[in-house]
C-alpha cells in the first residue's frame, strides 16, 4: 500500500506545501483547502475542502471556483493492470444540492496526455452516489473528429449520507486494448454499490495508470448557476494498492 501523506516529520503540511509540488497543475488548493484535525475523523489529519456559496465548477464561468483538484502520480503504479483507491469522506450537512460533483478517482493516460481516463465516485444532487467517467479514446483512423475528453455521471441508486464519515473503496482493472472488458467497482462502507465489467477506457497499451485525480468539486456547464449555500468535503489521506 502507498499512502498520500499530509504530514512531514509529524507536522501537518499546508495547502501551499501541496501547491508547491504541483507545478501549477492544481485548482483551488490556495483558497479552498485546509489540512488539520477534523472532529470525528478516522485519521489524525484530513483535508477540508470548501465549496462556498457563490462558487462554481472549474469549467463554469464563476467568480470563484469551489473545491479542489490536483494530480498524485507515483511512478510505481504505471506497470500495473489493476489498482485500488481508498479514503474516508465527509460531506457536510446541510449540503448545497445545486450540482452533481466528483470525488478523488483513479486516472490513467498515454505519454502524450491526449488519450486518458479519470474514473471514480461522484455525488448526485438528488442525494445518491454515482460513478463519474471521463474518457478520451483514440479516434478511429477514418474519423475527422478530434479527440475529446468528456465526463459523464451515472447513478448507482444508493444514498450517499451527509454529515458522517464514509469509507470509499474503488477498483479499476484496465480493459484489453480496444475491448469493452474493463472493470470498475465501487464500495461505500464495505457495501458493493457498483460493479461494471464492460468499460472501454483505453484504445491501446499506451494508456496506463498514472495515479490519482485528487479532486473534490462540483460539475457544471459554462453557464451553470453558482452554489447556493456553503458546503464542504473532508477527506482523509488517499491509499493506493495494486
Amino acid at each position: 500500500m502507498l499512502a498520500f501523506r499530509l504530514d512531514r516529520e509529524g507536522k501537518a503540511l499546508t495547502a501551499i506545501d501541496l501547491q508547491g509540488r504541483e507545478g501549477g497543475r492544481d485548482i483551488g488548493l490556495d483558497h479552498n483547502v485546509n489540512i488539520g484535525p477534523v472532529p470525528g475523523a478516522p485519521k489524525p489529519l484530513a483535508m477540508k475542502v470548501s465549496l462556498p456559496a457563490g462558487s462554481g465548477a472549474p469549467e463554469a464561468a464563476a467568480a470563484r471556483v469551489g473545491g479542489m483538484a490536483f494530480p498524485w502520480e507515483p511512478a510505481n503504479i504505471r506497470p500495473h493492470a489493476a489498482a485500488c483507491l481508498a479514503y474516508n469522506v465527509l460531506l457536510s450537512d446541510p449540503y448545497d444540492a445545486t450540482h452533481d460533483g466528483v470525488l478523488p478517482a483513479l486516472q490513467g493516460a498515454a505519454d502524450d496526455g491526449a488519450q486518458r481516463f479519470v474514473i471514480g465516485p461522484a455525488w448526485l444532487k438528488n442525494g445518491d452516489a454515482g460513478l463519474s467517467f471521463g474518457i478520451a479514446l483514440k479516434p478511429e483512423p477514418e474519423s475527422a473528429e478530434p479527440l475529446k475528453f468528456e465526463t459523464s455521471v451515472e447513478t448507482v441508486q444508493t444514498p450517499l449520507p451527509k454529515g458522517r464519515w464514509l469509507r470509499v473503496n474503488q477498483e479499476v482493472v484496465l480493459n484489453t486494448p480496444d475491448a469493452s472488458d474493463g472493470i470498475v467497482r465501487l464500495w461505500i462502507d464495505g457495501k458493493l454499490v457498483a460493479d461494471r465489467i464492460d468499460v472501454r477506457m483505453r484504445s491501446d497499451k499506451a494508456v496506463v495508470f498514472t495515479g490519482v485525480s485528487a479532486r473534490a468539486h462540483m460539475l457544471g456547464e459554462p453557464h451553470s448557476p453558482p452554489a447556493q449555500a456553503d458546503s464542504s468535503i473532508s477527506l482523509t489521506p488517499f491509499e493506493l494498492m495494486w
